[in-house]
């Protein structure tokens, strides 16, 4: 799963904004959730069959967001998800949401894989392999 970061284009519509058109905070979130799903579905292990092949799923454990720059209503971003680290059940992400080259939210979000029974297990090597 190691590499380039994957890139997923995002544009902001109106039920993304607040009211003066400014990219609600909690979007970036949402965005980046998007981006890393869309990266394991690229990967083979699409996000609705995790269980069915891997007998188990990824949550979020923790997220840190550096705001930088305000995304506006019509914009065309680009959000990105790339493994930092990987170790056991733990992965950290780094994720961006960009316009045109510029980092608005910088990202980093731990999550852990966890099996059927909803307790931490180890990444299985062959999710790790793709």
């Amino acid at each position: 799963m190691n590499g380039p970061a994957f890139s997923l284009p995002v544009t902001v519509f109106y039920e993304d904004t607040d009211a003066a058109g400014i990219v609600y905070h909690a979007n970036y979130l949402r965005y980046a959730e998007r981006a890393r799903s869309e990266w394991l579905r690229s990967k083979g292990a699409p996000v609705n069959r995790l269980l069915e092949l891997f007998d188990g799923y990824f949550v979020v454990k923790s997220c840190s967001i550096d705001f930088r720059l305000p995304g506006k209503l019509g914009d065309q971003l680009i959000a990105t998800a790339k493994i930092e680290t990987s170790k056991g059940a733990r992965m950290t992400m780094h994720q961006t949401i960009e316009r045109d080259g510029t980092v608005l939210a910088d990202l980093s979000i731990d999550i852990a894989f966890v099996g059927s029974n909803g307790r931490p297990r180890r990444i299985p090597a062959a999710l790790l392999a793709a």
